[in-house]
């Protein structure tokens, strides 16, 4: 799929909307397990947020800056009660990860701008994208030859 740039077509591509309609990914076996074997700190659902304050479901808040939604395969956005950035199916609205809601982004959306979005090898050029929009929201320059997918850290 790489070789033949399937991994790299967009949504918008002719190929890509006819594999948005006849793909059967994503596989099966995915947990959150694995992701905790990786590094990864997974919480609870988040219940509430407050201005910059949020609160899980294990009664723990934290203060956030921007939130990032990994939701991953399957879409289950039906609890989240932020109506200005749904659509009328109440499924989260975004282009390229960037949500119509200041500070909402999402990643890792099965099609979410290319076919290799939900993919190990095509995430990164989401999350490049959506690095490089927040780094311009915080007023960094990303314009300069450093700004690359190999030079670009995420403080």
């Amino acid at each position: 799929m790489d070789k033949l740039g399937i991994l790299r077509a967009s949504r918008e591509s002719r190929i890509g909307t006819y594999l948005m309609k006849t793909d059967p990914f994503p596989g099966k076996g995915l947990a959150l397990k694995h992701l905790e074997h990786q590094g990864v700190c997974v919480v609870s659902r988040l219940l509430h947020a407050d201005g910059k304050t949020v609160t899980f479901e294990s009664r723990e808040t934290t203060s956030v800056e921007t939130v990032i939604w990994a939701m991953g395969y399957q879409e289950q956005t039906h609890w989240i009660a932020i109506q200005e950035g749904k659509d009328a199916r109440g499924h989260v609205l975004y282009q390229r990860g960037i949500s119509p809601v200041p500070g909402l982004y999402l990643i890792v959306r099965n099609w979410q701008w290319t076919r290799g979005s939900a993919l190990l090898t095509g995430v990164g050029d989401d999350a490049f994208y959506l690095t490089k929009h927040l780094l311009h929201q915080l007023g960094r320059d990303t314009t300069s030859s450093e700004a690359t997918k190999d030079t670009i850290e995420v403080l």
